[in-house]
């Protein structure tokens, strides 16, 4: 064993430490070192285990706070899902009303259709048959006029006729008193003179005996 020296605190003297003298004091310094230990090892686990309490203490908080988070988040798409979900309804609803609203419209006027179709029937076979009844009053007006017009021709013509059958007339009947009374003097009507047609001077012994009007006329009687 090597040689081991203390100090005396209190006179400052060397002492050799021998291993009667050592023994004691190292048992002692390793009883105190165990000690020391001991309280080093307590507090150690004490502080793994404070460590681990509040690791764990923060992990719940952490999960707590994510969990809320979650939870507000999943609250907040909840949200908007039922507010969606509102908006769609009322979407869907706006949209059958309006399906029914036109529907009803069409019903109405279908309806309204109906009880006006034998009016507008009447109505328009009315103005059909006044159509009708213009164009066939203008028909006959035009097929009257045109029969005027074939009278007023067929009448001149037959008075163009006529004058010259008169004319003719008044010359065979001049020509025969003129053979029947050769001695008298047979004289025209000027014709547009209202009259005879022919004048006969009857002839006697001291001049003319006085005058004789002749009118020639063919008639059906």
């Amino acid at each position: 064993m090597s040689e081991l020296k203390i100090q005396c605190p209190k006179c400052s003297t060397e002492i050799e430490l021998t291993e009667q003298l050592a023994g004691p004091m190292l048992a002692e310094l390793q009883a105190s070192f165990q000690d020391e230990l001991a309280k080093q090892e307590a507090n150690a686990a004490k502080a793994l285990a404070d460590a681990k309490a509040q690791a764990k203490e923060a992990a719940k908080a952490e999960t707590a706070a994510e969990q809320a988070a979650l939870e507000e988040r999943v609250k907040e798409q909840e949200d908007k899902l039922r507010e969606a979900q509102r908006v769609q309804a009322a979407a869907l609803k706006r949209e059958q009303e309006l399906k029914d609203k036109e529907a009803e419209m069409e019903l109405t006027l279908q309806k309204m259709l109906a009880a006006e179709r034998p009016a507008l029937t009447e109505k328009l076979t009315r103005e059909a048959n006044e159509k009708a009844e213009l164009k066939l009053a203008e028909q006959e007006q035009v097929m009257q006029g045109m029969k005027r017009q074939i009278e007023a021709l067929k009448q001149k013509s037959e008075q163009g006729s006529m004058q010259t059958q008169g004319e003719a007339a008044e010359i065979v009947l001049e020509d025969t008193l003129a053979a029947a009374f050769p001695m008298d003097a047979f004289l025209p009507v000027a014709k547009g003179i209202s009259g005879a047609d022919v004048r006969q001077e009857v002839a006697a012994a001291n001049g003319a005996a006085g005058s004789i009007l002749w009118e020639s006329k063919r008639t059906k009687n």
